[in-house]
């Protein structure tokens, strides 16, 4: 099982969760968020989850060249073997 989400630097989740089965429909979802600009300098994280446990957090409110952005990256998302 896979989540998709975004929240706030408080930790609060804004807007909803996808609940997805399938991990190439979370690393679409992910993905989308991760590329979708108009998030950019606000303190919002996209965050990925995978089997309860977050694989993946992108930070919107740091320069893309740090650990937490996953631009140009998403291939290298540490997925579990087991899927």
């Amino acid at each position: 099982m896979y989540l998709v989400y975004l929240r706030d630097a408080g930790g609060a989740i804004v807007g909803s969760v996808e609940h997805l089965s399938r991990r190439e429909d979370a690393e679409r979802s992910f993905a989308r968020l991760v590329n979708d600009t108009s998030y950019d300098g606000f303190a919002l994280r996209a965050v990925l989850v995978e089997d309860r446990q977050p694989i993946a957090v992108h930070r919107f409110d740091r320069p893309e060249d740090r650990a937490q952005s996953w631009r140009d990256r998403l291939d290298q998302i540490p997925f579990s073997s087991l899927h």
